[in-house]
């Protein structure tokens, strides 16, 4: 698996990319199937996204799937410690959710 989070590419660099994560997955010869994934998160409105899936599908002949997933934000209450108290003492504290978004 091959995993890219947000990655900040322009229409030069996404064939770069695309033949790295297509050489990347290749199946090995004595492979029966290729079970190789490569996952790609971004916002769904990101212009450059469209090329890559281009050079992908043409390029290298690559099956795509698109989806989109849900995130949530979650904001966590703040951990208060004494000025004595030492940095590890925040691993014992449990952490609490103040809000969700």
């Amino acid at each position: 698996v091959v995993l890219g989070s947000d990655i900040a590419f322009s229409y030069p660099t996404c064939r770069e990319l695309s033949r790295a994560v297509a050489y990347s997955l290749e199946p090995l010869p004595w492979e029966n199937v290729n079970a190789a994934r490569f996952i790609h998160l971004c916002p769904e409105h990101r212009d450059d996204v469209a090329y890559l899936k281009k050079f992908l599908e043409e390029g290298y002949r690559m099956s795509l799937d698109h989806g989109y997933v849900k995130l949530q934000k979650l904001f966590l209450k703040p951990i208060i410690l004494d000025a004595g108290d030492h940095e590890s003492k925040v691993d014992e504290e449990p952490l609490e959710v103040q809000r969700m978004k």
